[in-house]
């Protein structure tokens, strides 16, 4: 399974095409599921991202950690035409080293890869129908699903991500229909199943179907969203199963939203005798227009490490934060985030098996979320 990269910098080169607000989905989604919904637009656009912070770490026995970290930083541009079609290029920065080892290219390095690779073309059918299909290495439905809902990914990234249990892209095709003015949006998957990071290793193909719902869509700015996913999956050379099904909802208005997803894992890890439940909560609010505002966050992972055994291991976090977006023209959020994490796993979940110690932390983070664009 795919590892949410350390670090990311991501160069987006789309050239891409849309008639005025229709039926058919919109290929690149705002980045602020609390802000206004913007319209698509025509020209060159300019656009970037920056998650970084400072976080330390308190264990057991008084042992503690710190360490400046950046989670994300991007750089995109993007061009839109009249036609519906076009196409994204994103590249990213990820640590050399794979997971579970320390050396990599000059040491642990930072290097580039792509992320995302893929073309799409879409157009309004009758009936208030909308249609789009996506080609190349595509965004994960599920996960561009559940983010269009969920305001604090400079936070934390989803379980569904950093868990093992989805990859963000993938080679492959999707095919998107959309009614109901877009509140009914269901994609169609077909894909090799091995993420980002790996060629096809065997016959079998991934397929699967993701539905969001918006039930309800209020003058106030108020949403009731549901999301739905299954698939039929395999990884790895001797074809392991790695199936997926699950849910949630999420409520989100501009000046608060709240969530929740559970997710099942039928293979985990490249083993189809695994299994794993994944479930995560959130909610924000902001409390005195942007100045400040409250997030907490809830998450649990539950898998089989072996020998019929069950591990799991949570988080819970509680944040402060403050948009001072107002006073810095041409972005659109400058967030900062003061908050605590605490880490807790049970023995078996725990890097050493027996010392469950060694993965309960208390964490102080201070986090900056920072984006902006610019249409030419």
């Amino acid at each position: 399974m795919a590892r949410t990269p350390p670090a990311a910098l991501t160069l987006a080169l789309a050239l891409a095409a849309a008639t005025p607000a229709g039926a058919a989905l919109d290929p690149f989604p705002g980045v602020e599921p609390d802000g206004p919904r913007r319209p698509l637009e025509s020209g060159l656009t300019l656009d970037a991202q920056l998650f970084a912070g400072y976080h330390a770490s308190f264990f057991a026995d008084d042992q503690t950690f710190n360490a400046f970290v950046l989670d994300r930083a991007e750089l995109g541009t993007a061009w839109r035409g009249r036609d519906e079609v076009g196409a994204e290029l994103r590249l990213e920065a990820v640590r050399s080293a794979g997971e579970g080892s320390l050396l990599g290219v000059d040491g642990d390095s930072l290097v580039l890869r792509v992320k995302r690779a893929w073309a799409f073309w879409g157009t309004d059918l009758p009936a208030g129908l909308g249609l789009r299909l996506d080609g190349g290495l595509v965004p994960e439905p599920l996960i561009t699903e559940v983010e269009r809902t969920y305001a604090l990914r400079g936070l934390a990234p989803l379980l569904a991500e950093s868990g093992g249990l989805f990859d963000t892209s993938d080679l492959g095709a999707v095919l998107h229909l959309t009614a109901w003015d877009q509140r009914v949006r269901l994609a169609l998957s077909a894909t090799n199943g091995e993420g980002r990071n790996e060629r096809e290793q065997n016959e079998g193909k991934t397929v699967g179907a993701t539905l969001g719902l918006t039930a309800l869509r209020s003058d106030a700015g108020l949403d009731l969203v549901f999301f739905g996913v299954y698939r039929d999956g395999s990884v790895g050379v001797g074809r392991a199963r790695d199936d997926r099904y699950g849910g949630g909802f999420a409520l989100r208005h501009p000046d608060a939203g709240a969530g929740a997803l559970f997710l099942v894992a039928d293979g985990y890890g490249g083993d189809s005798d695994r299994a794993a439940q994944g479930v995560e909560a959130w909610a924000d609010a902001r409390l005195l227009w942007d100045a400040l505002g409250v997030a907490v966050r809830y998450e649990r992972l539950t898998f089989e490490p072996g020998d019929d055994a069950e591990a799991s291991r949570q988080r819970v976090t509680g944040a402060l934060f403050g948009d001072v977006d107002a006073w810095a023209a041409g972005l659109q959020r400058f967030r900062v985030y003061l908050a605590y994490e605490n880490d807790g796993a049970d023995e078996g979940a725990a890097p050493f098996p027996g010392v469950a110690e060694v993965a309960d932390a208390h964490r102080v983070l201070l986090r900056v979320e920072a984006r902006g664009s610019r249409t030419f």
